[in-house]
Formats: structure tokens, C-alpha cells, sequence
């Protein structure tokens, strides 16, 4: 294991122990570490700015309701996070896209 590797598993331990143990702390750490991430891959998938806002919100409080459905073993928490994220943008977009429909046929109807 590099270094890089090393430290990034110290944070996420730190981050994971301190979300049991010090919530408000341990989502500041995450926030803080997490967040460029969440909202790159938020982009990937929405154009609109208050859409990426919300689906990074979303991602945090999905991740402090559920901390306990990671599983290191299964990947980093960066990964975890990428993977929330990732359905939660694709849920807006459909949402968006659905509402963009239903706007469309009230117009035309």
C-alpha cells in the first residue's frame, strides 16, 4: 500500500469513528473531504446548480441516516459516496424530466 493509500484509509477511518462518535464532527470532516467529489459526479448528470446543490445535500444525509451500510470491504467510502450520489442525480434528473413532460402537456392541453 502507497502512502497516498494509507492516508486516505487514516481519514476515512477517522471520518467513520468520529461519525459514531461525534456526528456533527464527523459530517464536517466528510463534508470537507467528500464534497468536490459529490458534486463532480452530480455533474455528470445535472446542468442545473441548485439541482447539484441538492443532490449533495442529499448525499450527506443519506450517508449520516446510513453510515452503517458501509462496507469497506466492498470499496472506499469515496466510492460509497459516488454511488449515492450517482442514483440520487439520476432520481433528479428523472424527476426533472417528468416534470419538464407534465409541464409540456398542460401547455398543449
Amino acid at each position: 500500500m502507497n502512502q497516498a493509500e494509507e492516508q486516505r484509509k487514516k481519514q476515512e477511518s477517522e471520518i467513520l469513528r468520529l461519525l459514531e462518535r461525534d456526528p456533527q464532527r464527523g459530517m464536517a470532516m466528510a463534508i470537507e473531504h467528500y464534497t468536490g467529489l459529490i458534486w463532480t459526479v452530480a455533474g455528470q448528470y445535472l446542468s442545473n446548480p441548485e439541482d447539484i446543490k441538492e443532490c449533495v445535500n442529499d448525499t450527506f444525509l443519506e450517508l449520516f441516516l446510513h453510515r452503517n451500510r458501509y462496507d469497506s470491504g466492498r470499496g472506499s467510502l469515496a466510492v460509497f459516496l459516488g454511488g449515492i450520489a450517482r442514483n440520487r442525480a439520476v432520481s433528479l434528473r428523472s424527476e426533472e424530466h417528468t416534470s419538464e413532460l407534465q409541464s409540456h402537456h398542460d401547455i398543449v392541453c
